[in-house]
């Protein structure tokens, strides 16, 4: 178990989420309830680790990867379309990048995100607050 060495070396846990864990979106119901879950153990983990691990989740919004061509279930036509709709509402009119998110893991396993846990930080350029 990785416990006793993250308590000794002040460790941190980052979990990746995403926003459908928050908001409904086009990925389904599994995927979404999945996140959610994921979100919620995060804070449970936050309580019973501190103080001297941290567990933050970070809640992507639309980033370029390759979830959907490698996913044998997925209609790529069908994912597509909504996709190129949810970067048309994002205010920053654009997705993440692979880079974005790494960025805010980084932040947040480093000393100044030394006062942060419990936390999702949602890294969506915007789209969830519309």
């Amino acid at each position: 178990m990785s416990v006793p060495y993250l308590d000794k070396t002040n460790g941190s846990i980052i979990s990746i989420s995403s926003i459908a864990a928050l908001k409904p979106t086009f990925v389904g119901l599994s995927y979404s309830a999945s996140k959610a879950a994921l979100d919620i153990v995060s804070k449970v983990m936050a309580t019973e680790l501190g103080p001297r691990i941290r567990v933050n989740v970070i809640n992507p919004g639309p980033v370029l990867t390759n979830f959907i061509s490698n996913n044998p279930v997925a209609d790529p036509e069908k994912f597509a379309g909504s996709f190129n709709a949810m970067i048309g509402r994002i205010p920053l009119r654009r997705a993440g990048s692979s880079l974005d998110i790494a960025n805010g893991v980084a932040f947040l396993a480093s000393p100044e995100a030394g006062f942060i846990t419990g936390a999702n930080i949602v890294m969506d350029g915007g789209v969830i607050n519309i």
